[in-house]
């Protein structure tokens, strides 16, 4: 009896349009994201077309998608991560912490620091490929490159002796899962990184070989 008395206030809406009564009734997370899918897939479809003509539409899609991504993901990771840590109502299982427990310095030997000099000596040698394949060095490029296989596989390694270092798992809560997920998203873009710049090197020795 109860049930059929709580059933009797339940309302049937006949159009989507009663239940919502804005404009933006329609509007999803998928409807969001779809432009930048599109132009994500469009960045790489004109990228791989003029790989074997010109090496500019390569330079200009690193530029503007790589660097530009990589931007809002690291303000989408610190904004999670801040706002996950600093707030009041952070739980682990049956405590509260405080806005600042979670608060740690980092050490001048941590991984976090050769990470970053890593990832910064890679831009400076990227720099130097690019200007190297200005003036047409074919032997310059070819040692940036080099550089770059090198200074990747570094960064690999480094990033799985921190995932093996971690104390949580990407099921241990809603920081433990933003912050590998994350991550994940990161290890995928500097793989997407590299390809790009493969081709851009590769496509700079056919070139300028002599």
């Amino acid at each position: 009896k109860i049930f059929v008395a709580n059933c009797s206030y339940l309302r049937i809406y006949t159009k989507i349009s009663f239940l919502y009564a804005t404009t933006l009734r329609f509007f999803t997370v998928g409807f969001l994201f779809s432009p930048f899918i599109l132009t994500v897939f469009l960045l790489f479809n004109f990228t791989f077309r003029e790989v074997g003509t010109t090496s500019a539409s390569m330079v200009s899609s690193i530029c503007l998608g790589v660097i530009s991504t990589e931007l809002l993901l690291f303000v989408s990771f610190f904004w999670g991560a801040y706002a996950s840590i600093l707030s009041p109502s952070y739980v682990t299982d049956t405590t509260l912490i405080s806005p600042t427990e979670g608060l740690v310095s980092i050490s001048s030997r941590a991984l976090i620091v050769t990470i970053t000099f890593l990832l910064s000596t890679a831009s400076v040698i990227l720099g130097y490929g690019i200007l190297a394949s200005e003036k047409a060095i074919n032997l310059n490029i070819q040692r940036g490159f080099l550089a770059l296989v090198l200074i990747a596989l570094c960064f690999t390694s480094i990033q799985v002796c921190e995932y093996l270092g971690l104390a949580i798992s990407i099921n241990d809560g809603a920081l433990g899962t933003y912050l590998l997920w994350i991550t994940g998203l990161h290890f995928s873009h500097v793989l997407v990184g590299a390809i790009l710049l493969f081709f851009t090197f590769w496509r700079g020795s056919l070139q300028y070989n002599p």
